[in-house]
């Protein structure tokens, strides 16, 4: 009956870091659609060999900053690395870049809010 109790416990209760080690691998999976999302929108040409450095820069700088950096400043490091990664990668310009990462701001918040609706409504 304690095992059974101490699982229960360890499944209910918050624990940041194992949430963070678990959600890392996603890391690589929203840099790709985002990529997709501002190349296309923004009608970025680009080469496999662009777009493989790019989603692991992205990836690395995430992760960098989730884990080694604390809070804030990885989160600020973080928006200062992407655009200027933009510039270097594909070879664009400064308000390309700038637009590419508002793109990606106003569809995580638009995803964020129609999901939260939805869990909220649901549950």
């Amino acid at each position: 009956m304690n095992l059974l109790q101490t699982i229960w416990s360890v499944l209910t209760t918050e624990n940041a870091q194992v949430a963070n080690y678990i959600t890392s691998p996603f890391i690589f999976l929203e840099a790709f659609v985002t990529m997709l999302l501002f190349t296309t929108i923004l009608n970025i040409d680009t080469t496999k060999k662009n777009k493989l450095i790019y989603v692991l820069l992205f990836s690395l700088s995430g992760l960098i900053s989730r884990f080694l950096i604390p809070t804030p400043y990885g989160t600020i490091l973080n928006m200062l690395i992407v655009p200027i990664t933009i510039v270097f990668v594909f070879k664009t310009s400064v308000v390309k870049a700038i637009v590419a990462v508002i793109i990606q701001f106003v569809i995580a918040a638009l995803l964020e809010s129609i999901f939260v609706k939805l869990y909220v409504e649901l549950f």
